[in-house]
């Protein structure tokens, strides 16, 4: 069974729902090692991107008690600047972005990413929202922020990784 997965349009960017098919044009797009720098990771390959998209069609994680929705988000020239995420639990969501190096510092993150809160909170009875960063990546520290978030937490993973958690609440 599919979750139907809404759409956005904001007044410079439209995100749809991401499939398999998106990989070949984000992986040019997300192969900068610049935009993993705060991501603990490395570029994916085009393959890998389809495989990925393709596991997040349906909309849920693999044990159904999450939505898992990915939107590949575009200017309204057609060009693809990145993605953003919101993973669903019954009361709150986790909402996360990534953006091609030269679409940085121009207002798209904080765009997308209040598109998608706004998204997820008219469609669902969630109480909070969390957005997880690098405690060094000042750009999402500061995005976060302006969105009306507050700090509640910082947090160190197995691997020594250091994130701050910030909160809005509904």
């Amino acid at each position: 069974m599919t979750d139907p997965r809404p759409s956005f349009r904001t007044d410079r960017l439209s995100g749809e729902p991401i499939v398999a098919a998106h990989a070949a044009e984000l992986a040019p797009v997300l192969a900068d090692p610049e935009v993993h720098r705060f991501l603990n990771g490395e570029p994916e390959t085009e393959s890998e991107l389809r495989d990925r998209f393709e596991r997040l069609e349906s909309g849920w994680s693999p044990d159904r008690t999450q939505r898992w929705w990915k939107w590949i988000v575009r200017r309204h020239d057609g060009t693809a600047i990145g993605f953003v995420e919101a993973t669903i639990e019954p009361t709150m969501f986790y909402v996360g972005y990534v953006l091609g190096t030269e679409h940085h510092r121009q207002g798209y993150g904080r765009e997308m990413t209040a598109a998608v809160i706004e998204l997820v909170v008219d469609r669902f009875p969630v109480e909070y929202c969390l957005i997880e960063m690098d405690v060094d990546h000042v750009a999402s520290i500061a995005l976060a922020e302006s969105l009306g978030a507050r700090r509640v937490d910082t947090v160190t993973g197995e691997d020594g990784h250091r994130e701050h958690v910030y909160r809005i609440d509904r």
